[in-house]
């Protein structure tokens, strides 16, 4: 998981945020909340901007919907 904070900080914010609501959360159970809060903008693709994003706030509310799982 280090790899993937380091590399892209931007998801390792939203991760990091993820984590404060549910610290329980696995690893698996993240990439899970992360490839579900993927999101596709309009645009094209270059070497420093990705067509997709993370929607934020999705990802936060699927964290909080983890702890009623639990």
């Amino acid at each position: 998981m280090e790899n993937v904070l380091f590399r892209a900080p931007s998801v390792g914010g939203v991760i990091n945020k993820i984590l404060a609501i549910n610290e329980n959360l696995s690893t698996p159970e993240i990439i899970q909340i992360v490839r579900q809060s993927m999101r596709t903008r309009s645009g094209e693709q270059s070497e420093f901007a990705s067509v997709e994003v993370i929607d934020e706030q999705h990802a936060l509310t699927l964290a909080r919907a983890s702890l009623k799982k639990a």
